[in-house]
């Protein structure tokens, strides 16, 4: 794995790593919610066998990406092709995880002409009253804290982050 950063135009940092092989063929992966880049933690020696380049970036907010105040689902799809261009790929496939399924159909939407495939695992959709009856009360919670309390929900992820560093030092 390689940690990488790059500027973006309106100088937003993105943070991103890459696994597998470096001249592979390019596959953009969208972690899902409460992570990151590095959520990309599995035995990746497929990649090595199939040719393939993984790259996992931090959405805004995540990881070590800055936060984008005007971003949307839509948006990040720039971030994206600035990357690209960054990195000299033309073509690519796109993979999202959970939360970030919604990023990557919205890369697949806007990118149309580099995006070859798009996989979905788990994938989570938009929040609507009419399905929110079918989340757990603890998704369902954090997404009313999202709408409503954003800055109750960063002080209890912070919270979150703080108690998962501790246990961790512990073992």
């Amino acid at each position: 794995m390689k940690d990488h950063q790059i500027i973006l135009e309106d100088k937003r940092k993105v943070s991103y790593s890459e696994y597998g092989s470096k001249s592979g063929y390019p596959i953009i992966y969208c972690h899902g919610s409460q992570s990151s880049r590095l959520e990309m933690h599995y035995d990746l020696s497929f990649a090595f066998d199939s040719n393939i380049r993984i790259i996992s970036i931090d959405r805004p907010g995540h990881g070590y990406s800055d936060f984008n105040p005007n971003g949307s689902i839509l948006s990040f799809a720039n971030d994206i092709d600035q990357l690209l261009k960054n990195l000299d790929i033309d073509e690519i496939s796109v993979l999202g995880m959970s939360a970030g399924a919604p990023f990557a159909m919205g890369i697949a939407h806007e990118l149309k002409t580099k995006t070859k495939k798009i996989g979905i695992v788990s994938g989570f959709a938009p929040y609507r009253n009419e399905t929110a009856n079918e989340l757990s009360k603890e998704v369902d919670v954090l997404l009313k804290l999202a709408r409503s309390f954003p800055l109750l929900l960063r002080v209890m992820l912070k919270i979150q982050n703080w108690q998962l560093k501790r246990t961790l030092k512990k073992h």
